[in-house]
C-alpha cells in the first residue's frame, strides 16, 4: 500500500526525460560550455571564442570541429585564425604552425598548446576541458 501512495504522489518520469536530464548533468559535470552555432563556423574557417576564461581557436576542417588554445607558447600572443590551412593553423606573429588534431608544433614539438574537446548538439557547439595540456598558460 505504501508503494502505491508514493507512486501517486510522485509522478514517474519517462525514460526519455530521465535520459535527457542525465545527459545535461553529464555535460555540466564535464564542464562543456556552449560557444557558437555550427552555422557561425563554415567549413575551412575558424573563430576565436571564449570559454572557461580562455581564448580558444575553434576550427572547422575536414568536416570536423577542432579547438586549441589561442595563445602561442613562443610569444604568448594570439595565434588567430587567418593562417588556417588544412589541419594546421599558423601563428600570425612568428609563423609557428600548430596541428589542430594534437595541439603540437610539428617543426618544434617542444611548443604545444592545449587541445580542447568539442561536442555538437544539433546546431550548438560546445567546448569542454582540454584533452591534453600544452605549454601555453598552464
Amino acid at each position: 500500500m505504501k508503494g502505491g501512495i508514493l507512486r501517486s504522489v510522485f509522478q514517474r518520469k519517462s525514460r526519455v526525460e530521465t535520459q535527457q536530464e542525465d545527459r545535461k548533468r553529464a555535460l555540466l559535470r564535464e564542464r562543456f560550455v556552449r560557444v557558437a552555432s555550427l552555422s557561425e563556423i563554415p567549413l575551412d574557417t575558424g573563430k576565436v571564442v571564449v570559454a572557461m576564461g580562455r581564448e580558444i581557436g575553434l576550427f572547422h576542417v575536414d568536416g570536423k570541429l577542432e579547438a586549441i588554445d589561442n595563445i602561442c607558447p613562443h610569444s604568448y600572443r594570439p595565434i588567430g585564425t587567418a593562417g588556417l590551412k588544412g589541419g594546421e593553423v599558423t601563428c600570425v606573429w612568428h609563423g609557428l604552425k600548430f596541428d589542430l588534431g594534437t595541439g603540437t608544433c610539428p617543426e618544434a614539438p617542444h611548443y604545444s598548446v592545449a587541445k580542447y574537446r568539442v561536442r555538437v548538439e544539433g546546431e550548438d557547439v560546445f567546448v569542454g576541458p582540454p584533452e591534453c595540456t600544452g605549454s601555453a598558460r598552464e
